[in-house]
């Protein structure tokens, strides 16, 4: 049916451009950002149930820096942000996808 139609209506980029800028209300958006972490703390969030080994001393900086770039090598072979942050984040945002409610920019 579409291509039976689409073989009989003629528009016109002309046309597009006028009926857009017509109904250009339609189509506004107030402005908004979308912003999201993943925040991965220095300390973790529950102490570990082994203690540390002097012997086997690796700074809890390091493993959190090591846990960081599993993260972000997570994301480069095309996992899903959202959940990476419900899994992995210790920010209060986790819950909710690691994203915060920005309000649009105030004119004047």
């Amino acid at each position: 049916m579409r291509q039976e139609v689409g073989r009989r209506v003629q528009i016109t980029p002309g046309e597009v451009q006028r009926y857009f800028e017509a109904h250009k209300q339609e189509y506004a958006q107030p402005e908004s950002v979308h912003l999201s972490e993943i925040l991965v703390s220095a300390a973790p969030a529950v102490a570990p149930a082994i203690p540390e080994s002097p012997r086997l001393s690796i700074p809890r900086f390091w493993r959190r820096q090591s846990q960081g770039d599993d993260i972000e090598a997570r994301l480069h072979a095309g996992g899903d942000f959202s959940q990476l942050a419900k899994n992995f984040s210790d920010g209060p945002t986790a819950a909710r996808a690691a994203t915060w409610p920005v309000p649009a920019r105030q004119s004047g």
